[in-house]
């Protein structure tokens, strides 16, 4: 008896010895994670931006500025920083929000990084791992937000500031020219407690996007949007309160990605979207693979429409229509029955709805210019960008449908090229050659002296560069912040086929599992897949890589670089790789598509005898 005694005691006093370290260690990573912010903002060159800017800077002596973006995202930053790298003498960026700077998705990747961090740190600190997680993220998501907001915010104000780029803090608005024979455009730029106005010889909208909420979803049904209810993604990034349920409206990018990171938190998932609206620009076995590991997850593929949205008192209740299953044939009858199975309902916290975006074009004073305003918010432009005003105003961006921050800086880059670089034009008339990125028909626009015509860039993977409405949009790659990670450059097999009907595609994969670096990193299901035109036996030119697993995201820079660079095969296979990399899949899967080529030497002979 005191034997058993004793060991109670024991048992006892080394669980409260447990606790005891478990609640030191959380609440120290807590305490690293709340002081982290202010660390970085007593690293020396990482200042908050001068928000509070109490004067607007001076105007430029020769009365006008060369370029002005409004909008200081991907596009507008790069289009203002490579203008003064090629040589223009006075460039401004305008832009009204307190937190400026970084591309439209940087809230959901705030949250997979905190997400990823959080998840870390309750692995090694051990318990209740729900309640743990949902802790630290009350505790810490403020903080890791505000870290990459901060940053964000101060690179973007440091590289104007290091490239001589004026700031503009308020809101802009195109002025009506009261004089046709004018050479520039007037910009108003307000704030609350004073106006001014700029003259400007080009003018660069790059104003984004933002989350689209619309009052009713298919079918008339209400979406009764709410605070901590029922939100749109952009207030997802503010979301302090951890939901135990989320139904997600949605089978888009930003509905995938946060689907992903908040099942790994450990929330109960809803994803509710038809199967083919799900990720459906995504190649195939990629698409696959996702669904399959986000299955993997406890994640629950939802594809009823929606009958009514609801929210209660302590939670919304989603209710989806009736499901119909087709029964075989009956043959007495002649005729199919149906099998109607009852409404399913979801009783959750959170209702996520992420159905696209919307550009911010309003209130830009573009209807004062004469600029076409297409299908939602989206700027209309042509070919090299131009917009339907006379005057030069341009758009790049997520503002006239492009979608992605690489195509924005990439178009930002080649607009600045067009204005103020110093390649040979191809083409000095004013017409539009090329097809329009939104809908509608851009008219002749007044002759721009200064402005070079060029043809887009000859690599459009996804169709000749005369059926690309615009050729950086289809060269650029996909990186989905999803888990795992996905990217995604060139072609698929299939579009391969079709573009390149006289030539054999391949395809050849080199999988994590079979790699030393893949092994150590867990991941065993993540594949690389390379995508190869069969030009002839000895060249196999690479027109895809398609990659899902951890770093996909780094290693598809690579992979553009092989893309529309036009390497082979043959020369990835001849290359060193260093070794115990994810890089060395590159090799590995050129290797696979090789081993089945038809031009390839077989057994001595030459299968077919193009070489």
């Amino acid at each position: 008896t005191i034997f058993t005694m004793k060991s109670k005691s024991l048992i006892l006093c080394l669980f409260a010895f447990r606790t005891t370290c478990l609640r030191f260690f959380g609440l120290e990573f807590e305490n690293k994670l709340r002081i982290g912010a202010l660390h970085v903002l007593k690293r020396p060159g990482y200042l908050l931006p001068d928000l509070s800017q109490k004067e607007f800077p001076e105007p430029p002596t020769t009365g006008y500025y060369d370029l002005v973006c409004i909008g200081s995202g991907p596009g507008g930053e790069a289009a203002a920083v490579h203008a003064m790298q090629l040589g223009a003498k006075h460039v401004a960026v305008i832009e009204q929000r307190s937190a400026f700077g970084g591309p439209t998705g940087l809230s959901s990747k705030a949250v997979r990084e905190a997400a990823r961090r959080i998840c870390k740190a309750v692995d090694q600190i051990g318990g209740d791992r729900r309640r743990q997680v949902k802790g630290l993220w009350k505790r810490s998501f403020p903080v890791l937000k505000t870290e990459a907001e901060v940053l964000q915010a101060s690179e973007s104000r440091d590289r104007l500031r290091k490239n001589n780029i004026d700031l503009y803090v308020g809101k802009a608005e195109l002025q009506s020219k009261s004089d046709d024979t004018s050479s520039t455009t007037t910009i108003r730029v307000c704030r609350p407690t004073e106006c001014t106005e700029i003259e400007a010889k080009h003018v660069c909208i790059a104003t984004g996007s933002r989350a689209n909420k619309p009052p009713t979803i298919s079918a008339g049904v209400a979406l009764p949007f709410t605070k901590g209810r029922v939100i749109c993604a952009t207030e997802m990034g503010s979301l302090t309160e951890l939901p135990s349920a989320v139904a997600i409206i949605g089978g888009g990018v930003i509905a995938t990605e946060y689907a992903t990171v908040l099942a790994e938190l450990g929330v109960g998932v809803s994803l509710i979207c038809p199967d083919n609206e799900f990720m459906p620009f995504l190649e195939d076995e990629l698409r696959a693979s996702l669904k399959r590991r986000m299955k993997r997850t406890h994640i629950l593929f939802v594809t009823e429409p929606i009958s009514d949205v609801s929210v209660e008192e302590d939670c919304v209740r989603v209710t989806l229509e009736s499901r119909i299953f087709p029964l075989k044939q009956q043959q007495e009858q002649q005729q199919q029955t149906q099998r109607i199975l009852p409404q399913r309902k979801l009783r959750v916290d959170l209702v996520l709805y992420s159905g696209g975006r919307v550009a911010n074009s309003q209130d830009l004073g573009c209807e004062h210019l004469g600029i076409e305003i297409g299908k939602y918010g989206r700027i209309v432009v042509d070919s090299q960008l131009r917009t339907t005003s006379r005057s030069r105003v341009y758009a790049v961006g997520d503002v006239t449908g492009a979608g992605l921050a690489s195509t924005a800086q990439q178009q930002a880059r080649q607009l600045s090229e067009r204005l103020f670089g110093s390649a040979t034009p191809t083409s000095l008339e004013g017409e539009n050659d090329g097809e329009d990125v939104e809908v509608g028909e851009v008219d002749e626009v007044e002759q721009d002296e200064d402005f070079l015509e060029m043809p887009p860039p000859s690599g459009a993977l996804f169709g000749s560069s005369e059926q690309a409405a615009s050729a950086v949009v289809n060269d650029a790659p996909v990186t989905l912040w999803t888990i795992p990670e996905i990217a995604s450059v060139g072609c698929s097999a299939s579009q391969a086929s079709l573009q390149f009907t006289h030539n054999s595609i391949l395809e050849g994969r080199g999988y994590f599992k079979d790699c030393a670096r893949g092994r150590l990193s867990g991941d065993m299901d993540g594949f690389l897949k390379v995508v190869l035109r069969a030009d002839s036996a000895n060249k196999h030119t690479i027109v895809g890589v398609h990659i899902l697993g951890d770093g996909a995201n780094e290693l598809i820079q690579l992979a553009s670089i092989l893309v529309h660079s036009g390497f082979t095969a043959e020369q990835v296979c001849k290359t060193p790789f260093a070794a115990v990399t994810l890089s060395g899949l590159f090799q590995s899967a050129c290797d696979d598509a090789l081993l089945k080529s038809p031009l390839r030497v077989n057994n001595g002979r030459i299968a077919h005898g193009n070489s």
